[in-house]
Protein backbone atom coordinates (compact mmCIF):
# COMPACT_ATOMS: atom_id res chain seq x y z
CA UNK A 1 0.00 0.00 0.00
CA UNK A 2 1.79 3.80 -0.66
CA UNK A 3 0.31 6.69 0.78
CA UNK A 4 1.62 10.22 1.66
CA UNK A 5 1.00 13.11 3.66
CA UNK A 6 3.04 15.98 5.50
CA UNK A 7 4.17 16.91 8.52
CA UNK A 8 5.74 19.94 9.87
CA UNK A 9 9.35 20.98 9.75
CA UNK A 10 10.71 24.07 11.30
CA UNK A 11 14.13 24.88 10.28
CA UNK A 12 16.08 28.03 12.00
CA UNK A 13 16.29 30.97 9.62
CA UNK A 14 13.56 29.34 6.97
CA UNK A 15 9.79 29.74 7.22
CA UNK A 16 7.87 26.69 7.84
CA UNK A 17 8.93 23.92 5.84
CA UNK A 18 7.26 20.44 4.94
CA UNK A 19 7.97 17.15 5.32
CA UNK A 20 6.38 14.71 3.09
CA UNK A 21 5.77 10.80 4.25
CA UNK A 22 5.93 8.00 1.52
CA UNK A 23 4.87 4.80 2.91
CA UNK A 24 6.08 1.83 0.44
CA UNK A 25 5.76 -1.62 2.01
CA UNK A 26 6.50 -1.24 5.34
CA UNK A 27 9.12 1.06 4.83
CA UNK A 28 8.55 4.95 5.52
CA UNK A 29 10.49 7.85 4.26
CA UNK A 30 10.04 11.62 4.64
CA UNK A 31 11.03 13.62 2.14
CA UNK A 32 11.49 17.52 1.93
CA UNK A 33 8.75 19.36 -0.11
CA UNK A 34 8.44 22.56 0.00
CA UNK A 35 11.00 24.80 -2.54
CA UNK A 36 14.74 25.36 -0.79
CA UNK A 37 17.59 24.60 -3.20
CA UNK A 38 18.09 20.93 -1.35
CA UNK A 39 15.89 17.99 -0.18
CA UNK A 40 16.42 15.40 2.34
CA UNK A 41 15.37 12.09 3.27
CA UNK A 42 15.13 10.61 6.12
CA UNK A 43 13.31 7.57 7.94
CA UNK A 44 10.55 7.87 10.44
CA UNK A 45 10.79 6.64 13.46
CA UNK A 46 8.90 7.73 16.84
CA UNK A 47 11.72 9.15 19.61
CA UNK A 48 10.15 7.45 22.14
CA UNK A 49 7.13 5.57 23.50
CA UNK A 50 6.19 6.10 26.92
CA UNK A 51 2.57 6.55 29.06
CA UNK A 52 0.97 9.80 29.56
CA UNK A 53 1.10 10.13 33.66
CA UNK A 54 -0.35 14.33 33.95
CA UNK A 55 -1.79 16.95 32.05
CA UNK A 56 -1.31 20.18 33.20
CA UNK A 57 -3.75 22.94 33.11
CA UNK A 58 -2.21 24.13 29.54
CA UNK A 59 -2.86 20.72 28.25
CA UNK A 60 0.59 19.73 27.96
CA UNK A 61 1.57 15.74 28.63
CA UNK A 62 4.41 15.00 31.33
CA UNK A 63 5.37 11.36 30.58
CA UNK A 64 6.95 9.79 33.49
CA UNK A 65 7.56 13.23 35.40
CA UNK A 66 9.41 14.63 32.41
CA UNK A 67 9.01 18.19 31.09
CA UNK A 68 5.67 19.32 29.43
CA UNK A 69 4.89 18.85 25.90
CA UNK A 70 2.24 20.31 23.38
CA UNK A 71 1.06 18.17 20.94
CA UNK A 72 1.33 19.94 17.64
CA UNK A 73 -1.48 21.61 15.93
CA UNK A 74 -3.73 21.30 18.63
CA UNK A 75 -5.22 23.89 20.95
CA UNK A 76 -6.85 21.06 23.64
CA UNK A 77 -9.58 21.22 26.37
CA UNK A 78 -7.28 19.50 29.14
CA UNK A 79 -10.27 18.23 31.17
CA UNK A 80 -10.77 16.24 28.12
CA UNK A 81 -7.09 15.62 27.29
CA UNK A 82 -7.11 13.86 29.82
CA UNK A 83 -10.23 11.17 29.44
CA UNK A 84 -8.19 10.73 25.84
CA UNK A 85 -4.65 10.22 26.64
CA UNK A 86 -3.79 10.00 30.39
CA UNK A 87 -2.57 6.52 31.34
CA UNK A 88 -1.86 5.62 27.38
CA UNK A 89 0.99 5.02 25.54
CA UNK A 90 1.66 7.74 22.94
CA UNK A 91 4.62 7.15 20.37
CA UNK A 92 6.22 10.84 19.78
CA UNK A 93 8.66 12.37 17.53
CA UNK A 94 9.64 15.94 18.88
CA UNK A 95 8.84 19.78 16.31
CA UNK A 96 10.78 21.53 19.06
CA UNK A 97 10.34 24.59 21.14
CA UNK A 98 7.31 26.42 19.63
CA UNK A 99 5.90 29.58 20.98
CA UNK A 100 2.08 29.26 21.90
CA UNK A 101 0.23 32.34 20.89
CA UNK A 102 -2.43 32.22 23.65
CA UNK A 103 -3.71 35.34 23.38
CA UNK A 104 -3.95 35.25 27.75
CA UNK A 105 -0.12 33.43 27.71
CA UNK A 106 2.04 33.74 25.27
CA UNK A 107 4.63 30.91 26.17
CA UNK A 108 7.40 28.59 24.53
CA UNK A 109 6.53 25.12 24.78
CA UNK A 110 8.26 21.89 23.91
CA UNK A 111 5.96 20.21 21.02
CA UNK A 112 5.45 16.86 20.03
CA UNK A 113 4.11 14.61 16.99
CA UNK A 114 2.34 11.78 18.55
CA UNK A 115 0.03 8.98 17.73
CA UNK A 116 -1.73 6.24 19.69
CA UNK A 117 -0.40 2.79 19.59
CA UNK A 118 3.09 0.90 18.85
CA UNK A 119 6.35 2.21 17.44
CA UNK A 120 6.15 0.14 14.73
CA UNK A 121 2.86 1.28 13.29
CA UNK A 122 4.03 4.87 13.95
CA UNK A 123 4.12 6.43 10.35
CA UNK A 124 0.65 4.29 9.36
CA UNK A 125 -0.98 6.52 12.50
CA UNK A 126 0.74 9.96 12.25
CA UNK A 127 -2.92 12.16 11.64
CA UNK A 128 -4.88 9.30 13.58
CA UNK A 129 -4.65 10.88 17.05
CA UNK A 130 -4.82 14.24 16.60
CA UNK A 131 -7.73 13.51 14.45
CA UNK A 132 -9.44 11.22 16.95
CA UNK A 133 -9.25 14.29 20.05
CA UNK A 134 -10.79 16.51 17.71
CA UNK A 135 -13.28 14.29 16.26
CA UNK A 136 -14.15 13.73 20.10
CA UNK A 137 -14.22 17.75 21.20
CA UNK A 138 -11.05 17.30 23.43
CA UNK A 139 -8.67 19.62 21.77
CA UNK A 140 -9.64 22.00 18.73
CA UNK A 141 -7.09 22.31 15.59
CA UNK A 142 -4.85 25.62 16.19
CA UNK A 143 -5.08 27.18 13.03
CA UNK A 144 -2.52 29.58 12.90
CA UNK A 145 0.02 26.56 13.84
CA UNK A 146 -1.52 23.78 11.64
CA UNK A 147 -2.76 25.94 8.74
CA UNK A 148 -5.45 23.33 8.23
CA UNK A 149 -3.43 20.22 8.39
CA UNK A 150 -6.24 18.55 10.10
CA UNK A 151 -8.84 19.65 7.45
CA UNK A 152 -11.23 21.35 10.58
CA UNK A 153 -9.74 24.91 9.85
CA UNK A 154 -12.33 27.08 8.39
Amino acid sequence: MNFSFCIPRLASGQSQSWLKLIRISSVSILSFVSFPAFAEVQFIRPEFFKKVTDINQYGELSFDGSEAYRLWGLDPDPRLLKEHVQGKFLACISVGSLEFLDPKEPRQSNVLFCTYGRPENFAAGLKALSKHLIREGAASEFCPESKGYFESCN
